[in-house]
């Protein structure tokens, strides 16, 4: 079986387009400002499912997303330590 000429070409824009996926994507916000929910736990002193709790009943978005994590801005740790109070 013959494969077209171009077959390496075809191959190497498919690996870039899937090593693109892992790449974080921040809307507005410095990255040195982003907290997963392990992070603003661990600065709370409480359990990380409180944090994930309240982050689901406050409806908050997160701020970048890479894979499965999600990051959120450090003034989503205010409305956090309310709502678990």
């Amino acid at each position: 079986m013959a494969l077209p000429q171009n077959h390496h070409k075809q191959y190497s824009d498919r690996k870039n387009r899937f090593s693109l996926k892992g790449r974080l994507t921040v809307n507005t916000t410095d990255k040195t400002d982003l907290m997963t929910a392990g992070k603003i736990a661990e600065e709370l002193a409480i359990p990380g499912a409180k944090v994930k709790k309240a982050i689901a009943d406050l409806k908050i978005k997160p701020v970048a997303k890479k894979g499965v994590c999600s990051y959120y801005s450090r003034d989503v740790v205010a409305k956090i330590r309310a709502a678990v109070k």
